[in-house]
Parts: C-alpha cells; structure tokens; sequence
C-alpha cells in the first residue's frame, strides 16, 4: 500500500502527536511505501529544533520513508493566539500546494488536530479520487470552544458541517480514546464500521534497555509533572499546590519538564512565589527523562475542570507506568478509567491545591504497590507494537 501521512507534527519534535505519527509511519514503511508531508519541526518551543533553514519544500530521508517538509510560520510568541494561528494556515497552505507534489498514492493518513489540514485533505483524497484515513486526536471545535480559541456561533457552525462532512467521506477513523465514539456516532452519525479505537500505547520492548540502566540516587519525595505548560493544564493547580508543601514545611519537591505557552508563566510565577521546591526543566532526551521520573514518587496529571478534557487519554500516563511510578489525576474522564482499572493510583477530582495535598500526605504510604501494578497493566493492554500491528490490519482491510 502506499500510505501518504499527513501531519504538523513529527520527528524531531516529541510531543504526543510527532511521537505517534513517528512510530507509525516507522512501523508502516517496513510493509509498505509510505511519504511524510509535514512542517518544519518547533512544537512547543517555537523555534526551530535541529539545523533545519525553512524553506518552500525540503525533501530528507528517515530510513524508508521519504519525509517532505513544507513551509510555516514558526511562532515567535508560544502564548500568543496570533502567532499560533500564522503557524496552522502558513502550514496549511503551502502543504496544500505540495501535497499535488506527491505522486502515486493509494491513501492519505491525516492527523487532527490542527483542523485545517484535515479539510485541505478532504478536498485532496476527493480530486485525487482515493482513501481518506482520519487519525483523530481532539473533537473540534468543542476544544477550541472550550480553550475559548474560538466563540461558539455562526463560524463554529459552519465549521462543525465541514467536519462532518469529512468524517462521513473518510474510510476509517482512528481514534485515540474510547470516549470520542459516541460523539462520532450520536451526534454526527458516523458509521460504527469507520470509527476503529486505537490508543497510543507505549514501546515497552524499546525502551527496556533504558529502564533496566535506571538507579535512583536521591530516595527524599518527589512529585513529577511531564507535558505541555499550556491553557488545558492547569497549571496554576501545580503551582499552588508546591506553594503549599513549602509553607506547610514538607520535605517534598516538584520535577516539572515541559514547554508551552505558559512556561513563561510558570517560570515568573515560581520567582514570584519565592518556590524553592520546584525545579523547572527544559526539553529532556528519552534517557534524561526517564532518569528524572525514575528519581520520583508520584507522576501528576492535572487538567482544567472541563467536560472537554474527560475524553483525553495523554501520553504521559503511559511514562508513569512503565516507570512503575503512582499516578494521581484531578480530573474524572478516560484517563481516570485506566488508572482505576490498573489500579495504579488515585483520582480526585478538584482544582484546590489544598485537597491534593491533603489526598498525597493520606496516602503515600500505599504508593509502591499501585506503581507495580501500572506496569503489568501498561503490557498487557498498551503494547505499541501489538497496537501498531492492529491498526496496520485494519488499514488493509479498507
């Protein structure tokens, strides 16, 4: 088969989307002829990561697959509605324009969000006259709405029809988390053969050797936060919830690796607050990550209190886990379900820092044991690989 993927984000940038289109367009060329077409890698930092100069078009080869990457805006503000918008369309339109660059292929792979490439790929599979394949991240514009990126009205309406009608003409539909197939079937009634759950998963067999390598130097407690610093994550909660341990007098420090467009924030809030038990780190490779986790006893995952977010399973659960390390979310949702079905933590749902640490210092006794049984769990159900194979079969029953 040969597989075009449409995407923003990939290799060298690591975030939860580049990493999924990463390892699925590695798994896929082993079998079949796959193109990437993507942008210029920035996200989140908002600056270029590696020597690449931007240009219209730059061709490059990542061991079988020929990855194309065309010209955006990178965006000089990470906070900033404005910039960002300038980075989605100048992306948006020039791949436009170079996905008539390539040639010879059976289907489109299109990854969403941003939303606009998911549409110019709608209009592309249709003049081309061959298979849409949706991979779907985020429900847009109910994010947007939420973030208040956008105002529900006139504009998310017409958008909403757009959507629709690009998921009623896809051949299949990915999605990421459970909780996106009733929307996809009740309210735009989609047909339940397209819709095809396949989470994210975790390269277990890869990253062994990593872990086996890992020793804990410093045993004082340590909560750790891993993702983006953005509008979704609350994180003020974080914040607050240091400031607490310090004025309480605990002997309990913070790890927090991310970039967005609150790291700034984050960074003045900490000065601000005088926080001396946070320690606030820039990009991490693999190793270096999984060494500062390894250092820690409970991996954080904190949301805004937002029905929108109930759906999201992110990426970083799956660290936790193979890490053997606790989990503990503010948020009720599907991430939430995992971690009670692993039995690898605790959910309590609240955005007052007060009640987090009340809930940490009653029960960090227990921690060992769920982080165990995050692991078992994360093998059984979670395997990248196995996941991986599933979804590749699926393709080739289109």
């Amino acid at each position: 088969m040969r597989i075009l993927i449409y995407t923003q984000y990939f290799y060298p940038e690591t975030n939860a989307a580049a990493n999924r289109m990463n390892d699925l367009a590695s798994f896929l060329s082993q079998n079949n002829t796959v193109t990437v077409l993507t942008g210029f890698p920035n996200h989140p930092l908002g600056k270029m990561i590696g020597n690449y100069k931007i240009k219209w078009l730059y061709k490059e080869k990542k061991g079988n697959i020929n990855v194309l990457r065309s010209f955006l805006v990178v965006p000089k503000k990470t906070n900033s509605k404005i910039w960002r918008y300038l980075n989605y369309f100048s992306f948006a339109f020039s791949s436009f324009i170079n996905l008539f660059m390539v040639k010879d292929v059976d289907a489109v792979f299109v990854s969403s969000p941003p939303i606009s490439i998911l549409i110019l790929a709608y209009f592309y599979t249709k003049v081309k006259k061959i298979k849409l394949i949706i991979d779907l991240r985020d429900l847009w514009p109910e994010v947007a709405i939420s973030l208040k990126f956008l105002k529900k009205g006139l504009i998310t309406k017409i958008l909403e029809k757009f959507i629709i009608k690009t998921y009623t003409c896809a051949s299949k539909i990915f999605i990421n988390t459970p909780a996106f197939q009733e929307t996809l079937e009740k309210d735009y009634k989609i047909a339940n053969n397209k819709i095809c759950y396949i989470p994210n998963g975790f390269d277990i067999d890869g990253n062994l050797l990593i872990k086996n390598t890992l020793k804990r130097l410093d045993f004082n407690f340590k909560i750790f936060y891993a993702g983006l610093l953005g509008f979704a994550q609350n994180v003020d909660l974080i914040l607050n919830l240091a400031e607490i341990c310090q004025k309480q007098k605990e002997n309990i420090n913070f790890f927090i690796i991310g970039d967005g467009p609150l790291k700034n924030y984050a960074k003045n809030k900490i000065n601000e607050l005088r926080l001396n038990n946070i320690t606030l780190f820039d990009y991490q490779s693999k190793h270096d990550l999984f060494n500062l986790i390894n250092e820690c006893d409970l991996g954080l995952i904190t949301y805004q209190i937002n029905d929108a977010f109930r759906k999201n399973i992110p990426s970083k659960i799956f660290d936790y886990m193979f890490l053997e390390k606790p989990i503990l979310i503010n948020l009720e949702g599907q991430a939430s379900t995992i971690i009670d079905n692993a039995d690898c933590g605790y959910c309590i749902e609240t955005d007052d820092a007060e009640k987090l640490y009340n809930y940490i210092k009653d029960n960090s006794l227990k921690l060992k044991e769920k982080g165990i049984n995050g692991f078992n769990y994360l093998e059984e159900h979670f395997n990248k690989k196995d996941l991986l194979s599933a979804l590749e079969q699926k393709l080739r029953e289109i």
